[in-house]
């Protein structure tokens, strides 16, 4: 009706580059998306939402270009700070590269503007379980319960089992069990408990079957769970090498998550974050607390967290 409407292809663009995440994956959103973002800043060179899709893009594998994607977040936010997906995008980028100080800020704003939004409120929990304030996160994911926000919890899985607080994981992993194959899924819930807290455990087979059941149980052609809820079992059962690293709904910031015994020593974890370009963000713009530059045997440049 109004081809120069400029929000309108602001607003397309957002959806474009949520859709894969959502499970759609049968047009290059993220092409789509860069187009209609294009559109809009150029009808409107502070089109709030086209900004805001433009730094998601930036973030993204394989461009993983962080600094574009936070002057972006800032220039979308200084167009209308009252956009909260802008602060809470921009949380999730700081997360990601392990600064969990200026990650709750930027949530805690997004919050200012909207106290309700279901993944402002996630990712102040998370952000609180990364920094180990466990008091803190499982306070702060108490709101989460009051949405109709459904969630396979991988960032606290780990940390409320090594907390040993039994009633609140039976209650996670009863709600991961139904968002990977609903009611008659709820098997799931002892063997994630088992993989979570049984040291004398062939975790490597138990995922095999694991899986081979969760397989058996589905229709003819229907996939398996989604990048984000595997992730989530994946990691009960320390299967780090397993997780997925290059999709659209993959649980980043995965490489921070508590609570799983033997990751930080994990080659797959070092890996994930090489492969998302954060030690090339690190040597130019500086290194998170938890992290530092070394330098390897062979002389090149490397880094340790």
């Amino acid at each position: 009706a109004d081809p120069e409407f400029g929000r309108a292809h602001g607003w397309l663009a957002m959806g474009y580059v949520v859709s894969p995440s959502w499970g759609f994956t049968g047009r290059d959103y993220k092409v789509l998306a860069r187009r209609s973002a294009e559109r809009a800043l150029e009808l409107d060179a502070d089109n709030a939402a086209a900004l805001t899709a433009s730094a998601f893009l930036a973030r993204e594998h394989p461009i993983n270009d962080y600094a574009r994607a936070i002057e972006l977040y800032g220039r979308a936010i200084a167009a209308d700070p009252q956009f909260p997906t802008a602060h809470v995008w921009l949380a999730q980028t700081w997360r990601n590269l392990g600064f969990f100080d200026k990650a709750e800020r930027a949530v805690e704003r997004c919050l200012e503007v909207d106290p309700q939004y279901p993944i402002c409120i996630y990712t102040y929990a998370e952000i609180a379980s990364m920094q180990g304030r466990y008091e803190a996160s499982t306070e702060r994911l108490k709101k989460i319960f009051e949405t109709s926000h459904q969630e396979a919890y991988p960032q606290f899985l780990g940390t409320v089992a090594e907390r040993g607080d039994e009633m609140l994981l039976y209650l996670m992993l009863r709600e991961l069990a139904d968002l990977v194959g609903g009611p008659d899924s709820r098997w799931m819930v002892a063997d994630l408990m088992r993989a979570l807290g049984e040291e004398q455990y062939d975790r490597s087979a138990a995922l095999d079957q694991f899986e081979a059941r969760i397989r058996s149980e589905r229709a003819p052609g229907e996939a398996m769970p989604d990048a984000y809820s595997a992730t989530a079992y994946i990691l009960a059962f320390g299967a780090f090498e397993r997780v997925p690293t290059e999709t659209e709904s993959e649980a980043t910031g995965w490489w921070w998550f508590r609570g799983y015994p033997g990751m930080n020593d994990s080659p797959q974890r070092k890996r994930a974050m090489i492969a998302r370009g954060l030690p090339d963000y690190w040597f130019e713009h500086g290194f998170p607390p938890q992290c530092r530059p070394i330098v390897d045997a062979s002389g090149e440049d490397d880094f340790e967290c």
